[in-house]
Order: structure tokens, then C-alpha cells, then sequence
């Protein structure tokens, strides 16, 4: 699935999302926190580098249950993880399209 950032918006309103997965790198949180971007308590972001997202589901920080947004930088790398987590039974995950550049 696929999110515009104008329904990333709704969605966080209406509370229908149970997280957003910042799949940043370290490096690129230079650029800003995603918390600030989307003007949301830092509580509801998780920094998990792409690298490390299967670690998470493993290590079952992650339950197929919740509504997840996977964002990155380019909206690139974020809907490959989306991919694949739905290979590993993730229905509820979506990706921000544009990623940060496009918020």
C-alpha cells in the first residue's frame, strides 16, 4: 500500500495508525526527526534503519495486528521494505510515497 503524505495526515487524526517506522538511516536523522516533520509526539515514531527491520520482526518488536507507515528518504527504500514485510505476512503496512522529501 501506498500513502500520500495529505492522507498520512488523515490517517494520524483519525487514529487509525499504530505507528510510523522511520527507516532512516543515522546519518540522513540530520536532516530532521520525523516527529517534527509531521508535527506528531516522538512517541509514535520508531527509528528502525532498513537494515535492521527483519531484526524487529524476529525479535517480534512488530506484530502483523498494527497499522504501520514505513517512511524513508525517497519513498524508495520504504516501499521495498513494505514488500517485504508483506512477504512475512504484514498486510497492515504501508509506504509514505515521496518518503520525507515529500512532506
Amino acid at each position: 500500500n501506498k500513502l500520500e503524505s495529505q492522507s498520512l495526515k488523515v490517517a494520524l487524526l483519525s487514529q487509525s495508525l499504530d505507528g510510523i517506522i522511520d527507516i532512516r538511516e543515522k546519518y540522513e536523522h540530520q536532516e530532521g526527526e520525523l516527529s517534527d516533520y509531521l508535527k506528531v509526539p516522538s512517541d509514535l515514531v520508531s527509528n528502525i534503519p532498513s537494515h535492521r527491520l527483519l531484526n524487529e520482526v524476529f525479535e517480534g518488536r512488530l506484530t502483523k495486528e498494527q497499522n504501520y507507515i514505513l517512511v524513508c528518504r525517497s519513498g524508495r527504500r520504504s516501499k521495498a521494505c513494505c514488500e517485504l514485510l508483506n512477504e512475512f505476512g504484514y498486510s497492515n503496512v504501508s509506504n509514505l510515497a515521496g518518503g520525507v522529501a515529500f512532506i
